[in-house]
């Protein structure tokens, strides 16, 4: 793997911490999988390795670039879930169960409280902060308890409990990939896993773009260490530049804005003319539809660009929005059928009902539960695998679709293995051929 003098330099470093800036197309992850091979070529153990990224995508370009699965890799969730999962067996919560907590405890408290206000105390107290108190705190102390109760743990959850299992582990060597859209409470994380390992940052703060999920970029700028910056691209040809430079002088752009060298920037103004047609019509010369992406800053941008491409007869990629809330519902009942939470689940959702009918009554006992679903899944195999399991299930018209895609991906698991994976997958959706058009946040950690 040939890198750049730039490159070298920021994966050779010899820093305690080292923050690697770069912009769109830079080779951040070509620098981060030499890094993970410089460290072990200098005989860096590959299990005190963890190299966090932002999508599970990114994290198999990762892996499968190193070829090494002694070092860990993954995002923020599943590397913590791996973490709870090897301590004991949990039930993780779907935003329906946990939205379905909330809303039953609030029965019991003089005034609801929203999972909002609890996530924001359970936040706050993970970065040692406990201002609140009052409803807030006691309805946050309720859905933990109950959580804790029913051995569950929710999306934030995975997280709290990782930071806590980290205070009992050696230290690490942690690698974060695209660290300007890292929070608080996962720098947090990532601190308390690596001690006094070595840390290495890679990103831009040009594209944080997830401060409505409490990133602040700040909390990447100003991290102590030696800064390296990669001021090339990988990305595009001549071409492709002298394209994009058109359509920059028809929107009012007036300077270059690459990455300079330091980190310097120049400031870009643009006017607020439509591009659509223009890129549409762009877009038409290209024989191969499935090889475009078409990225949008708003949703009325996309909308726009959408109508363009399709008055034109080009072919746009739509995204088919599986039915997986059910589905989920019924294989965390199947996985843990003793458990009030997914049992309750399972009974309030019509569709999963469908799926097990047989299940679908009141008032049975957990030790009944139990005896009835492991006589039901030892009848298919023992230990059956995701594949096994939704073959037996009826064949439903809004089912068959859902059934394929998690047969596609998680057709050889088991079931709890299988749960713990769609529920930190972060591309649970089917997507036909085309043209693609994003927004720039959906796009993000794609190429």
């Amino acid at each position: 793997m040939s890198t750049s003098d730039e490159q070298t330099k920021a994966i050779q470093s010899r820093h305690k911490e080292t923050l690697v800036m770069a912009g769109a197309g830079a080779g951040k992850t070509r620098t981060l999988v030499g890094r993970v091979k410089w460290m072990l070529d200098s005989g860096i153990d590959p299990k005190s390795i963890v190299v966090i990224t932002f999508t599970r995508k990114a994290a198999k370009e990762v892996a499968d670039r190193l070829g090494d699965a002694r070092v860990k890799v993954g995002t923020f969730h599943s590397i913590c879930l791996d973490m709870i999962s090897e301590n004991r067996r949990v039930l993780v919560l779907s935003e329906e169960m946990a939205d379905g907590i909330v809303e039953q405890n609030n029965k019991t408290l003089k005034k609801p409280v929203s999972r909002k206000l609890i996530d924001a105390y359970r936040y706050s107290l993970a970065l040692g902060n406990q201002s609140v108190s009052g409803e807030i705190k006691k309805a946050a102390e309720l859905y933990i308890g109950r959580l804790q109760h029913e051995n569950a743990v929710d999306y934030l959850g995975m997280l709290i409990e990782g930071i806590e299992i980290a205070k009992t582990l050696a230290p690490h060597n942690v690698l974060v990939d695209e660290a300007q859209d890292t929070d608080d409470v996962q720098w947090r994380f990532v601190d308390t896993l690596r001690k006094d390992g070595l840390g290495y940052y890679v990103g831009d703060s040009r594209q944080c773009l997830y401060s409505w999920r409490n990133v602040r970029e700040e909390a990447f700028i100003e991290r102590q260490g030696c800064r390296f910056y990669l001021t090339g691209t990988y990305r595009f040809g001549q071409d492709l530049c002298d394209f994009s430079d058109k359509i920059a002088e028809a929107s009012g752009y007036n300077g270059p804005g690459m990455f300079a060298e330091g980190g310097r920037t120049t400031t870009v103004t643009y006017s607020d003319l439509d591009c659509s047609m223009l890129v549409a019509q762009a877009v038409e010369a290209y024989i191969d539809p499935n090889s475009i992406a078409v990225l949008c800053r708003y949703n009325e941008q996309k909308d726009n660009m959408i109508t363009a491409l399709e008055e034109r007869g080009l072919p746009v990629a739509k995204e088919i929005q599986l039915e997986h809330s059910s589905l989920y519902a019924a294989l965390s009942f199947l996985v843990s059928p003793s458990c009030s939470i997914a049992y309750t689940s399972f009974l309030l959702n019509k569709k999963a009902r469908k799926l097990l009918p047989e299940f679908a009554k009141d008032g049975l006992s957990p030790a009944t539960l139990d005896s009835l679903v492991d006589v039901w899944l030892s009848s298919i195999a023992d230990n059956p695998t995701v594949e096994q399991v939704l073959s037996k299930l009826p064949a439903i018209d809004w089912f068959e679709e859902t059934r394929c895609w998690w047969i596609k991906q998680y057709g050889s698991m088991g079931l709890p293995e299988a749960l713990r994976a769609f529920v930190v997958d972060d591309d649970a959706t089917q997507v036909t051929a085309g043209i693609r058009v994003m927004t720039i946040h959906a796009s993000k950690g794609l190429e």
